[in-house]
Protein backbone atom coordinates (compact mmCIF):
# COMPACT_ATOMS: atom_id res chain seq x y z
CA UNK A 1 0.00 0.00 0.00
CA UNK A 2 1.38 3.37 -0.95
CA UNK A 3 0.23 6.34 1.12
CA UNK A 4 1.14 9.89 0.19
CA UNK A 5 0.31 13.44 1.16
CA UNK A 6 2.20 12.95 5.30
CA UNK A 7 2.79 16.08 6.51
CA UNK A 8 5.39 15.06 8.62
CA UNK A 9 8.25 12.07 8.89
CA UNK A 10 6.64 11.58 13.04
CA UNK A 11 3.02 11.08 11.26
CA UNK A 12 4.67 8.92 8.59
CA UNK A 13 6.58 6.56 11.73
CA UNK A 14 3.60 6.65 13.64
CA UNK A 15 1.26 5.00 10.87
CA UNK A 16 3.76 3.02 9.75
CA UNK A 17 4.22 1.74 13.15
CA UNK A 18 0.27 0.93 13.58
CA UNK A 19 0.46 -1.25 10.90
CA UNK A 20 3.42 -3.44 11.83
CA UNK A 21 1.78 -5.66 13.59
CA UNK A 22 2.98 -9.56 14.31
CA UNK A 23 1.03 -12.11 12.32
CA UNK A 24 -0.92 -10.16 10.49
CA UNK A 25 -0.91 -11.43 6.56
CA UNK A 26 0.38 -10.08 3.93
CA UNK A 27 -1.32 -7.48 1.94
CA UNK A 28 -2.47 -8.79 -1.43
CA UNK A 29 -0.84 -7.25 -4.40
CA UNK A 30 -3.61 -5.46 -6.28
CA UNK A 31 -5.06 -6.95 -9.83
CA UNK A 32 -3.72 -3.67 -11.41
CA UNK A 33 0.30 -4.38 -10.31
CA UNK A 34 1.94 -7.47 -12.09
CA UNK A 35 4.78 -9.20 -10.08
CA UNK A 36 7.87 -8.37 -10.88
CA UNK A 37 10.78 -11.16 -11.75
CA UNK A 38 13.65 -11.72 -9.78
CA UNK A 39 16.30 -9.48 -10.48
CA UNK A 40 18.98 -12.07 -10.37
CA UNK A 41 17.33 -15.32 -11.36
CA UNK A 42 18.22 -15.62 -15.07
CA UNK A 43 16.42 -18.53 -16.67
CA UNK A 44 17.45 -19.35 -20.35
CA UNK A 45 19.38 -16.19 -20.51
CA UNK A 46 23.05 -16.02 -21.09
CA UNK A 47 24.10 -13.02 -18.27
CA UNK A 48 26.68 -10.64 -18.85
CA UNK A 49 30.11 -10.76 -17.51
CA UNK A 50 29.73 -7.72 -14.98
CA UNK A 51 26.32 -9.29 -14.42
CA UNK A 52 28.19 -12.10 -13.01
CA UNK A 53 30.45 -10.42 -11.14
CA UNK A 54 27.49 -9.05 -9.34
CA UNK A 55 27.10 -12.70 -7.89
CA UNK A 56 30.38 -12.95 -6.19
CA UNK A 57 30.80 -12.58 -2.45
CA UNK A 58 32.94 -9.83 -2.62
CA UNK A 59 29.69 -7.91 -4.15
CA UNK A 60 27.12 -9.26 -1.96
CA UNK A 61 26.26 -5.67 -0.52
CA UNK A 62 26.29 -3.59 -4.14
CA UNK A 63 24.15 -6.64 -5.08
CA UNK A 64 21.43 -5.89 -2.18
CA UNK A 65 21.45 -2.63 -2.73
CA UNK A 66 21.08 -3.00 -6.56
CA UNK A 67 18.17 -5.26 -5.75
CA UNK A 68 16.47 -3.04 -3.16
CA UNK A 69 16.55 -0.24 -6.05
CA UNK A 70 15.00 -2.20 -8.14
CA UNK A 71 12.13 -2.88 -6.01
CA UNK A 72 11.59 0.33 -4.98
CA UNK A 73 11.12 1.52 -8.62
CA UNK A 74 7.37 2.49 -8.75
CA UNK A 75 6.99 0.79 -12.04
CA UNK A 76 10.34 -0.32 -14.34
CA UNK A 77 9.27 -1.34 -17.49
CA UNK A 78 8.57 -5.35 -18.48
CA UNK A 79 12.53 -5.13 -20.28
CA UNK A 80 14.01 -4.33 -17.17
CA UNK A 81 15.27 -7.24 -15.82
CA UNK A 82 16.44 -8.97 -19.14
CA UNK A 83 18.19 -5.71 -19.95
CA UNK A 84 19.94 -5.63 -16.65
CA UNK A 85 20.83 -9.30 -16.80
CA UNK A 86 22.39 -8.73 -20.41
CA UNK A 87 24.15 -6.18 -22.07
CA UNK A 88 22.46 -3.32 -20.77
CA UNK A 89 23.26 -3.36 -17.06
CA UNK A 90 25.14 -0.26 -17.41
CA UNK A 91 22.06 1.53 -18.56
CA UNK A 92 19.56 0.30 -16.25
CA UNK A 93 21.89 1.32 -13.15
CA UNK A 94 22.13 5.01 -14.58
CA UNK A 95 18.36 5.10 -14.33
CA UNK A 96 18.32 3.63 -10.40
CA UNK A 97 21.20 6.02 -10.34
CA UNK A 98 18.53 8.99 -11.06
CA UNK A 99 15.78 7.39 -9.28
CA UNK A 100 18.07 7.25 -6.15
CA UNK A 101 19.04 11.05 -6.58
CA UNK A 102 15.88 12.10 -6.62
CA UNK A 103 15.17 10.46 -4.09
CA UNK A 104 17.63 11.26 -1.76
CA UNK A 105 16.47 15.47 -2.82
CA UNK A 106 12.69 13.81 -1.50
CA UNK A 107 10.83 14.68 -4.86
CA UNK A 108 8.31 12.57 -5.62
CA UNK A 109 8.73 10.32 -8.47
CA UNK A 110 6.57 8.66 -10.61
CA UNK A 111 6.28 6.06 -13.71
CA UNK A 112 3.29 6.16 -14.76
CA UNK A 113 3.96 6.23 -18.09
CA UNK A 114 6.03 3.84 -20.53
CA UNK A 115 7.78 6.79 -21.63
CA UNK A 116 9.60 9.47 -20.46
CA UNK A 117 11.38 7.39 -17.85
CA UNK A 118 10.62 9.90 -14.28
CA UNK A 119 8.08 11.90 -13.63
CA UNK A 120 9.40 14.08 -10.94
CA UNK A 121 7.80 16.60 -8.71
CA UNK A 122 7.96 18.18 -5.07
CA UNK A 123 5.53 19.66 -2.73
CA UNK A 124 5.11 22.73 -4.21
CA UNK A 125 3.96 20.96 -7.65
CA UNK A 126 6.50 21.98 -9.74
CA UNK A 127 7.54 19.19 -12.06
CA UNK A 128 9.47 17.74 -15.01
CA UNK A 129 9.75 14.73 -17.02
CA UNK A 130 13.55 13.07 -17.09
CA UNK A 131 14.39 10.58 -20.24
CA UNK A 132 17.57 8.44 -18.79
CA UNK A 133 19.86 8.47 -21.87
CA UNK A 134 22.99 6.27 -22.21
CA UNK A 135 25.53 6.69 -25.18
CA UNK A 136 27.14 3.08 -26.08
CA UNK A 137 29.50 2.19 -28.72
CA UNK A 138 28.40 0.37 -32.26
CA UNK A 139 30.62 -2.69 -30.35
CA UNK A 140 29.68 -3.45 -27.34
CA UNK A 141 32.60 -3.92 -25.23
CA UNK A 142 33.02 -6.21 -22.02
CA UNK A 143 32.65 -3.51 -19.00
CA UNK A 144 33.79 -5.54 -16.53
CA UNK A 145 37.40 -6.19 -18.15
CA UNK A 146 37.97 -3.96 -20.90
CA UNK A 147 41.01 -1.49 -20.49
CA UNK A 148 41.45 1.30 -22.65
CA UNK A 149 43.13 4.53 -22.33
CA UNK A 150 41.59 8.20 -23.20
CA UNK A 151 42.56 9.77 -26.93
CA UNK A 152 45.89 11.14 -26.69
CA UNK A 153 45.15 14.30 -28.57
CA UNK A 154 42.98 16.82 -28.09
CA UNK A 155 41.18 17.43 -30.96
CA UNK A 156 40.29 14.03 -31.31
CA UNK A 157 38.95 13.97 -27.80
CA UNK A 158 36.73 17.03 -28.37
CA UNK A 159 35.58 16.23 -32.12
CA UNK A 160 36.37 12.71 -32.88
CA UNK A 161 34.15 9.32 -32.12
CA UNK A 162 32.73 10.82 -28.16
CA UNK A 163 31.37 14.03 -30.24
CA UNK A 164 29.36 11.49 -32.71
CA UNK A 165 28.29 9.35 -30.56
CA UNK A 166 26.87 12.20 -28.59
CA UNK A 167 25.19 13.66 -31.28
CA UNK A 168 23.75 10.50 -32.85
CA UNK A 169 22.16 9.56 -29.15
CA UNK A 170 20.82 12.69 -28.47
CA UNK A 171 19.45 13.17 -32.24
CA UNK A 172 17.38 9.94 -32.17
CA UNK A 173 16.38 10.81 -28.34
CA UNK A 174 14.64 14.34 -29.84
CA UNK A 175 13.20 12.93 -33.04
CA UNK A 176 11.17 10.52 -30.71
CA UNK A 177 9.10 14.38 -29.64
CA UNK A 178 8.56 13.50 -26.03
CA UNK A 179 7.61 16.58 -25.07
CA UNK A 180 5.12 16.58 -27.37
CA UNK A 181 3.14 13.44 -25.74
CA UNK A 182 -0.25 14.57 -24.41
CA UNK A 183 1.12 13.81 -21.03
CA UNK A 184 4.26 16.05 -21.11
CA UNK A 185 3.45 19.31 -23.46
CA UNK A 186 3.70 22.33 -21.77
CA UNK A 187 5.69 20.57 -18.88
CA UNK A 188 9.55 20.69 -18.18
CA UNK A 189 11.38 18.07 -20.49
CA UNK A 190 15.22 17.05 -19.99
CA UNK A 191 17.48 14.08 -21.02
CA UNK A 192 20.12 12.82 -18.38
CA UNK A 193 22.61 12.01 -20.39
CA UNK A 194 25.99 9.48 -19.43
CA UNK A 195 28.50 8.34 -21.56
CA UNK A 196 29.32 4.44 -21.97
CA UNK A 197 30.73 4.98 -25.09
CA UNK A 198 34.28 3.33 -24.52
CA UNK A 199 35.56 2.26 -21.35
CA UNK A 200 36.45 5.43 -18.97
CA UNK A 201 34.80 7.65 -21.29
CA UNK A 202 32.24 9.36 -18.80
CA UNK A 203 35.66 10.75 -17.03
CA UNK A 204 37.19 13.04 -20.36
CA UNK A 205 34.44 13.24 -22.97
CA UNK A 206 32.63 16.06 -21.43
CA UNK A 207 34.25 18.35 -23.63
CA UNK A 208 32.95 16.27 -26.65
CA UNK A 209 29.19 17.34 -25.20
CA UNK A 210 29.98 20.93 -24.63
CA UNK A 211 31.51 20.89 -28.16
CA UNK A 212 28.58 19.43 -29.79
CA UNK A 213 25.89 21.35 -28.40
CA UNK A 214 27.90 24.33 -28.13
CA UNK A 215 29.51 24.77 -31.04
CA UNK A 216 33.11 25.94 -29.97
CA UNK A 217 35.58 24.57 -28.26
CA UNK A 218 38.99 26.05 -26.74
CA UNK A 219 42.07 25.64 -27.99
CA UNK A 220 45.53 26.83 -26.95
CA UNK A 221 47.94 28.69 -28.63
CA UNK A 222 51.51 29.74 -27.47
CA UNK A 223 52.48 33.66 -27.87
CA UNK A 224 56.10 34.80 -27.52
CA UNK A 225 56.22 37.92 -25.29
CA UNK A 226 59.40 40.15 -24.29
CA UNK A 227 61.40 36.65 -24.27
CA UNK A 228 58.30 34.83 -22.34
CA UNK A 229 56.13 32.17 -24.09
CA UNK A 230 52.72 32.71 -22.52
CA UNK A 231 49.81 30.10 -23.03
CA UNK A 232 46.31 31.50 -24.25
CA UNK A 233 43.25 29.80 -24.33
CA UNK A 234 40.70 30.75 -27.25
CA UNK A 235 37.88 29.25 -29.13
Amino acid sequence: MEVSGLVSFDLAKQRLESQLIEGTPREPMLRSLRKRPNLYKTGKRTPSNLFEQLKTKRRAMAAWMIGYLYYALPRPDINWVPDFQVENLHTRLWELHLFTCFREQGRHVAQDYPSPDFYVSNRKGVCAWIEAVTTNPEVRYDHASTSEPPPVDLIEKILGPAAVRYAKTIRNKLDRRYHEMSHVAGQPFALSLEDFYAQGSMTWSRPALIAYLFGFYAVMRSLLVSGTDINLISR
